[in-house]
């Protein structure tokens, strides 16, 4: 009964082992990859896809459309236009002409078929308005406006794109610190426990260590919360899918190139 219980235990034992290497093999690979984001990687993603930029772009092919609609009022117009009759009835024209005797004698003309065709052609050339001279002014003054407007938020867009990356990178060297300094202190508690455990230390000096360990974890947890705030905030303004894993890449070393006020 012994032996039939052990070889009952390994072969549970093996399917636990076989499913957890299929779920592995399943799944594995299935996380999406990190993407990797320089300072210039960020923006371009920031005048490609935010919000702010697509708007200003909408904007500026509006006031396309408005000059295009103010020059078409100038340029000369064409009409055609094709007409069909059918004509149950003939109709006749009778004109009085001169005879072989000389007196004026009655003829009979035919003006109708049973079928009539018509086709006709017109084109229209507007030599002077006022009204297209303003029209062509206030679009020309519009499109010059809005272009004025998409550059400058470009110029922002970027600028708080570059605020926003960078202070995602100094918030993860920040994180990284506290949490460095907290393993640190967590790795010094436990060697003052063992050195308390042999006598080589009083528990006041154990007690320290503890404390101040304990005492990292609250900014640790700030830091990091701190870090994932605004990682959520470049991913909002940028358009990256909230989901998305990414990974900044950066110094402080060397100083950003300036904008180019483009």
């Amino acid at each position: 009964m012994k032996q039939l219980y052990l070889k009952y235990c390994r072969i549970v034992g093996l399917i636990v082992i076989l499913g957890t290497v299929f779920h592995h093999s399943l799944f594995s690979g299935t996380d999406a990859p990190v993407r990797i984001l320089t300072l210039e990687d960020y923006v371009q993603t920031v005048l490609t896809e935010s919000r702010d930029m697509q708007l200003a772009k909408i904007e500026l092919q509006t006031a396309d459309v408005v000059k295009k609609e103010a020059l078409s009022t100038a340029l000369p117009k064409f009409q055609l236009a094709s007409n069909y009759k059918r004509n149950i009835t003939k109709s006749f024209m009778y004109i009085d002409f001169p005879g072989p005797d000389g007196l004026l004698q009655e003829q009979k003309f035919k003006m109708s078929h049973k079928n009539d065709f018509s086709f006709t052609a017109a084109i229209q050339q507007p030599l002077f308005s006022t009204q297209i001279g303003t029209a062509l002014k206030a679009a020309k003054e519009f499109r010059q406006m809005t272009e004025l407007t998409f550059k400058a938020t470009r110029r922002m867009v970027k600028k708080i794109a570059s605020q926003v990356f960078y202070q995602a990178l100094l918030l993860e060297k920040v994180w990284q610190v506290h949490l460095k300094s907290e393993i640190n202190a967590r790795e010094n508690f436990q060697l003052m426990k063992k050195k308390f455990k042999y006598g080589q230390v009083s528990q006041f000096q154990m007690l320290q260590a503890e404390s101040r360990w304990r005492g990292h974890i609250p900014d640790t947890t700030k830091a990091k919360k701190d870090y994932r705030q605004t990682i959520n905030h470049l991913k909002q303004f940028s358009g990256i899918p909230m989901d998305a894993k990414i990974q900044l890449k950066g110094s402080f070393r060397r100083l950003p190139a300036l904008p180019d006020h483009t």
